[in-house]
């Protein structure tokens, strides 16, 4: 391949490309911009490229330790080296690296973070998600940042107030690691434009007595975080699209107030595996696409408002004390031609006397669900000739082709 001394942009992504590439390529003195992502089975580093700007090596398959001679390049400002084979620790010392956007995510670097990754100033965003660092978060030196992914490693301690300092963030998740977060006007009351958090595996706690928002949050993750009740925080953020809150220890009813939290833009709500008691939440149903509260003590109906869930994917109330009949009008609300509705009853006293319209829309994966349940009573059915009548004979059929 004869490529010009003077090239400066050179993009081979998603190319096919094997093992070593050839040397005018990995050499070539005026190069700026290299973007050799996606080739999954490249493994030879480019030379000492003095003058790259932008070098995307991720989705590869380079092994061994980060070489040294990357984080040397002074007029490198993005550097990609994410979902790769490397090991070992972070270079501790580098010399004249200005980074505005450093990638190192899914890889098995270990060791902890060193200190100059806290002390660039013009880094924007810092992905090290997916790795094996261990050790505390460092002190930040400068507020730049817009991204921070730390999410999936072994870092333990306590969150600095240097993080509090991040005006700029917009992404903040430290996502399964072993730390302690205590949520709070402390952390928060800079952070306005955040819009996702990500706490999840940790040890989370938070005052409610205290008032703060988070106004511009469209994603909170807080699943597994060993919290007891729900954020206060939240009754501000109008705009929220994404709630996960599952597998935590809330107790009691949900708040009312849970019902305009993203009144118009909430599609996704996670609150399954708690203790949850008293009816089912009433929630602004217009724009859900995903509702899982499965794993709780929910009693009551199904309220006639779940109708209004025109879009409606995924409905998961398994596993709670919820009574009465599967509202009606479903049939005439939910379009069932994809059949995009995947429900799980397991375990409930709901009336299986549902429109035969509304069968239609149960997919395998429902029925799959609701398998071991409809299987006990059937033994029943054959003695209750009502009962069995009162589910559709497609039904049944299902039932006996699930593996």
């Amino acid at each position: 391949m004869n490529l010009s001394s003077s090239l400066t942009t050179l993009s081979l992504s998603y190319c096919e490309l094997q093992e070593k590439l050839e040397n005018n390529i990995l050499c070539l003195p005026s190069i700026q911009t290299l973007d050799l992502k996606g080739n999954w089975n490249l493994e030879a580093w480019p030379g000492i490229l003095t003058k790259l700007t932008y070098l995307d090596l991720s989705n590869n398959s380079f092994s061994g330790l980060l070489p040294s001679s990357l984080f040397n390049l002074p007029n490198l400002s993005t550097l990609d080296l994410g979902y790769n084979q490397l090991v070992g620790p972070v270079p501790s010392h580098v010399s004249g690296l200005n980074l505005i956007v450093l990638s190192l995510s899914s890889n098995f670097l270990n060791g902890t973070l060193p200190s100059w990754l806290f002390s660039m100033p013009s880094l924007k965003s810092l992905y090290l998600d997916g790795n094996q660092f261990v050790g505390e978060i460092g002190e930040f030196k400068y507020n730049s940042l817009k991204n921070l992914d730390l999410g999936y490693n072994k870092l333990h301690g306590s969150i600095l107030r240097s993080v509090s300092r991040l005006v700029n963030l917009t992404t903040l998740s430290l996502s399964s690691n072993n730390l302690s977060i205590m949520l709070g006007p402390e952390m928060f009351s800079k952070l306005k434009n955040l819009v996702i958090l990500d706490f999840s595996n940790n040890l989370v706690s938070f005052n409610n007595n205290a008032t703060y928002a988070l106004p511009n949050l469209r994603q909170l993750n807080l699943s597994s975080s060993n919290i007891s009740e729900f954020p206060i925080f939240l009754r501000q953020t109008t705009n929220l699209q994404y709630l996960d809150l599952s597998n935590n220890q809330i107790y009691g009813q949900v708040p009312r107030w849970l019902g305009d939290v993203g009144m118009n833009s909430l599609y996704y709500v996670d609150l399954r595996d708690n203790w949850l008691q008293g009816p089912f939440p009433t929630l602004n149903f217009s724009s859900l696409h995903f509702i899982f509260f499965s794993n709780n003590n929910l009693t009551g109906e199904i309220p006639s408002l779940i109708c209004d869930a025109i879009h409606l994917e995924v409905l998961d109330l398994s596993h709670n004390n919820l009574s009465g009949m599967i509202p009606k009008y479903w049939k005439t609300k939910v379009p069932c031609e994809d059949g995009q509705i995947r429900a799980a009853y397991h375990a409930q006293k709901i009336e299986e006397e549902c429109p035969q319209t509304w069968w239609k829309k149960i997919t395998v994966s429902m029925v799959h669900n609701a398998y071991s349940i409809l299987q006990e009573d059937y033994q029943a059915s054959r003695q209750d000739h009502h009962a069995h009548n009162s589910i559709p004979q497609e039904v049944w059929n299902l039932i006996w082709k699930v593996p």
